[in-house]
């Protein structure tokens, strides 16, 4: 069985750098970091697949269940929005727009690498997942 791969979207360098420490021996965290603005990443995005989810990093993004609708349109079935100061309008216009999940940003890796086990697990992923 091959890791689960989870792609952390984000304009925040910081945030970037803290994910790659989430990783473990059961999944792959690939930090893709936008400092531009995401419409200039879109285009390098990886192509979704079947055991990858993605962590949009929704701080200072405007338009957060816009930004859903085009990940999903992309063929990401697994978007989890993340946002520094979260608020219940922003959470559910994200979640009517197709988010499967929306937290508050976290600097702890212990807290996000629980998090990514468990969003793996509700999503099916075929990979290997230890707990």
């Amino acid at each position: 069985m091959s890791k689960v791969r989870v792609y952390a979207l984000t304009m925040d360098r910081a945030w970037g750098k803290m994910m790659e420490e989430v990783s473990d021996a059961s999944f792959e965290v690939i930090p893709i970091c936008c400092p531009e603005g995401y419409p200039n990443c879109l285009e390098n995005l990886p192509s979704a697949d079947h055991d990858a989810l993605l962590l949009l990093d929704a701080t200072g993004l405007r338009d957060v269940a816009g930004m859903v609708r085009r990940l999903r349109c992309l063929g990401w079935r697994f978007v989890v929005v993340v946002a520094a100061d979260p608020t219940h309008k922003e959470a559910k216009a994200a979640f009517k727009a197709g988010a499967s999940d929306y937290q508050s940003k976290t600097l702890s890796t212990s807290i996000v690498r629980s998090q990514v086990r468990t969003w793996a697990r509700e999503a099916g992923f075929s990979g290997t997942i230890s707990y």
